[in-house]
């Protein structure tokens, strides 16, 4: 399954958990994703940023869902789950045998 697939039949309450949590956490990944979606779409990124927040995850969801954002959108997952969830991730990796230096 592709990552515009994956955000198709992403439940918004899910993705807006991840984005508020990039937001949160790693305010520089959130504003170049936004960054970067808003150019791929011909768009000023002050354009999407003078959004209020809700609105602003609604419409990175939205492009997300389009097959042209699937590298973008492959990343964020990827560090999603990287810095968001190191204890899934090193359940994984123990589970599969795979040495790791605790992490993630």
């Amino acid at each position: 399954m592709k990552a515009h697939e994956i955000y198709q039949k992403s439940d918004p309450a899910t993705i807006t958990t991840m984005f508020q949590w990039f937001r949160d956490e790693d305010r520089e990944l959130y504003k170049s994703a936004l960054a970067t979606l808003a150019t791929d779409r011909k768009l000023r990124p002050a354009f999407v940023q003078k959004k209020p927040v809700t609105d602003q995850i609604s419409w990175m969801h939205k492009t997300l869902q389009l097959k042209t954002s699937d590298m973008i959108g492959e990343h964020l997952f990827q560090g999603y789950l990287m810095k968001a969830h190191t204890g899934l991730l090193k359940t994984f990796c123990d589970g599969m045998g795979i040495e790791h230096d605790g992490d993630g």
